[in-house]
């Protein structure tokens, strides 16, 4: 199982905003659902264009380990797999294909994380 993450350091992290009524899904330690992409920011044109690229594939969750498994082929340092990447473990964490739609920008943590 993938290990999540406290609080980001500095790289893109993947989180998941669960909740039911006023009920919001936590960790065992009572934080959200947080793990790391990669330790390091891209810059913002190419953090902006991957993250679009995630909004969209973020219709066709369940299809995603398939697609994952296409992108191997060709390469796995790019920011899209390890977002796949992440997106998959997540999918294993929570027990569900469905992560629901992406914020629309990604946010700036002060310490030089992006979530």
């Amino acid at each position: 199982a993938p290990k999540f993450v406290k609080s980001p350091k500095t790289g893109v992290y993947l989180s998941c905003i669960m909740f039911h009524e006023d009920k919001v899904l936590l960790t065992n330690e009572d934080f959200l659902p947080l793990l790391e992409v990669q330790d390091d920011v891209p810059s913002s044109a190419s953090l902006q264009s991957d993250f679009y690229w995630l909004m969209k594939m973020s219709y066709v969750w369940p299809d995603i380990s398939k697609l994952r498994l296409d992108m191997s082929k060709s390469g796995t340092d790019t920011l899209r797999y390890r977002l796949l990447t992440a997106a998959v473990n997540m999918q294993s964490a929570l027990g569900t294909e469905n992560l629901g739609v992406l914020y629309y920008k990604p946010l700036r943590h002060p310490n030089g994380g992006v979530v």
